[in-house]
């Protein structure tokens, strides 16, 4: 059976690596250019895993064959800006609104070029589907539309709320707050992953001691945050880091300090 998506994942090494396995990190970009051609060539989505992404457009990745999408004439490149009328404010919530709705009606932006520019046009497209019936659109992973709303809620009224967050997944944070999705106080401060070290940059192996070691950082430098915000990615569903560490050590080592867990 051939495959319908293909799903590249970054090479990645850490500290506890032999040094044959480090690489540059121009690799990361090269990889992502190379695979614009690979997708076109192999007729299906291909996508990278992370994606490097650093904004929350709805952009289309690719169109699985035979889908709904393609039946409808979505195409790579179009960035969908409302579904059913409610505009979407990241890919990943464009992806769970399509999925869940009935022949959504989406509003879709599309980028054509004519005899010497691109340009852009805004067209309505209307996908016949099932709910909760694959909608065949692929999009890279950004961020959920209830994470941010949960960040807004709690860093909303606050004088100098801090979110501490992975390096990978700051640009998207980032791009939440030049599009008004939280509050223009929040700090987005990024977390190293300094006991893996290496070229890991994702916050599913960040430990507490690299969140600990943030915070000491920030009150060296005589920045005290009223709140914290610290994602819950990297840790189970017990609330241990793959170290065997509990997020409470963090609370119970900055006493000082207020802290959200989401």
């Amino acid at each position: 059976m051939a495959a319908l998506t293909t799903r590249l994942f970054l090479p990645g090494y850490t500290r506890f690596s032999p040094l044959w396995a480090d690489f540059g990190k121009s690799l990361m970009g090269e990889l992502s250019e190379f695979l614009q051609g690979l997708s076109d060539d192999l007729k299906h989505p291909v996508v990278l895993e992370p994606p490097l992404k650093k904004d929350l457009l709805a952009r289309v990745e690719g169109v699985i064959r035979s889908s709904p999408a393609e039946h409808a004439g979505l195409k790579k490149g179009d960035i969908i800006t409302t579904v059913d009328g409610k505009k979407v404010i990241s890919g990943v919530e464009a992806f769970f609104q399509i999925q869940k709705a009935l022949d959504p009606l989406l509003e879709v932006r599309r980028s054509e070029k004519d005899a010497e520019n691109f340009l852009d046009k805004s067209i309505t497209i209307k996908l016949s589907k099932k709910g909760g019936e694959p909608s065949g659109v692929v999009f890279s992973y950004d961020l959920e539309a209830d994470s941010v709303s949960r960040v807004n809620t709690r860093a909303r009224n606050r004088r100098s709320p801090f979110l501490l967050t992975s390096r990978a997944a700051a640009p998207l944070w980032e791009a939440a707050k030049r599009e008004l999705l939280l509050p223009r106080e929040l700090c987005i401060s990024i977390v190293e992953n300094g006991f893996f070290g290496g070229s890991i940059c994702c916050a599913g192996l960040l430990t507490v001691s690299d969140f600990e070691k943030n915070l000491q950082k920030l009150l060296k430098l005589e920045v005290i945050p009223d709140l914290v915000i610290v994602p819950l990615k990297p840790f189970d569903g017990k609330g241990f880091d793959l170290r065997g560490d509990h997020f409470q050590k963090l609370p119970a080592a900055f006493p000082q300090l207020s802290f959200s867990f989401l």
